[in-house]
């Protein structure tokens, strides 16, 4: 009988460590409170498990632009849709395999105050590649109803033709 305790405390405390372990693989979103424009006061901010400031490796940008339900100066806002929900809840995967080719992303979801332009655009396409290591050939902007529909304008389109985006307009 002894045996057995002992053989059900070790396994115990193996679940435990496991669980303990596991709550460090959650994703992280970090909300950063940084101006990329005038338009802009924050974003939230997902880096890739793995991600290394100072190593070589560079990664895909996702940026999500929410709705105008997301405009204002209150990050958290930006949790309610899209992938910043989808991170937050833990159900965003921490990466996409396509033709063999594994790949995570550097996710930036921006909070404007007011409806964003071409230039509020670029302002966080240029703050993300500066700071951090972006892939400059694969830059991907998405949204949803607002967020949709300004990174399809013809400005934001001219600014960029190498951007590829997914609209989700309505």
């Amino acid at each position: 009988m002894k045996e057995f305790y002992r053989f059900c405390s070790g396994v115990f405390l193996c679940l435990s460590l496991s669980l303990l372990s596991l709550r460090g693989l959650s994703q992280v979103q970090t909300p950063r409170n940084i101006s990329t424009s005038a338009n802009s006061q924050g974003f939230y901010e997902y880096l890739p498990a793995g991600y290394n400031p100072g190593g070589t490796q560079t990664y895909p940008l996702l940026i999500f632009i929410s709705g105008t339900g997301g405009l204002g100066t209150n990050l958290s806002l930006l949790l309610a849709n899209g992938p910043p929900m989808l991170i937050n809840t833990n159900d965003w995967p921490g990466s996409f395999t396509v033709n063999g080719s594994t790949f995570s992303f550097v996710v930036i979801s921006p909070q404007f105050i007011e409806w964003p332009t071409a230039a509020d655009l670029d302002a966080v396409v240029n703050y993300a590649v500066s700071n951090y290591r972006v892939d400059v050939h694969r830059i991907y902007l998405t949204g949803l109803s607002m967020g949709g529909a300004v990174p399809a304008s013809p400005m934001a389109i001219r600014s960029r033709p190498s951007f590829r985006y997914v609209e989700q307009s309505g």
